[in-house]
């Protein structure tokens, strides 16, 4: 009986040997911890990385930077088409006077509550230097459209000159 119990100890010692030659462990993938951008999904933030996924929870008094919001999350990774429209504007990313960037409705949220509209990424990357030294002038909660060839067109709201209010029509 004894002789039966020490076989069956080698067996399994055999059996697992062979099973981690055979199947070894790979090692987790490493993911980068570098934030770069700040992603609002279903009452939460989320720091995400340059390849899209997410890796921490930001607590909402620590944001510094916009906002990204209006999309659909596969796991816990940003779709890839939303990455690459994230990296055509660098400079929205970065901007001071940007909150949120609404990715599917084309919408960006700047400070005052001023809301703009676009139709192509690049377009609103070209144009945002501009816009941001128009900021001063733009009345709070306005509505612009940025249109193509970087025409800024108000829709609601008005400009603020030297202390002088030009409402649109």
């Amino acid at each position: 009986m004894r002789g039966f119990k020490l076989l069956r100890l080698i067996v399994i010692a055999y059996l697992l040997a062979a099973f981690l030659y055979v199947v070894p462990f790979k090692s987790p993938e490493r993911i980068s911890r570098k934030l770069w951008v700040i992603v609002a999904y279903k009452g939460r933030y989320y720091g995400a990385n340059e390849d899209g996924v997410l890796f921490s929870i930001v607590e909402p008094k620590t944001i510094s930077q916009p906002v990204i919001s209006c999309l659909e999350l596969t796991g816990l990774k940003i779709p890839k088409r939303y990455v690459d429209e994230l990296k055509l504007i660098p400079s929205v990313l970065k901007s001071d006077y940007v909150s949120e960037i609404c990715l599917d409705k084309k919408l960006i949220i700047m400070r005052k509550g001023i809301m703009l509209y676009f139709n192509k990424w690049e377009e609103m990357e070209e144009s945002m230097r501009d816009i941001e030294g128009l900021f001063a002038f733009i009345s709070p909660k306005s509505i612009l459209e940025l249109f193509e060839g970087g025409n800024l067109v108000v829709l609601k709201g008005g400009w603020e000159w030297q202390g002088t209010s030009y409402m649109s029509q």
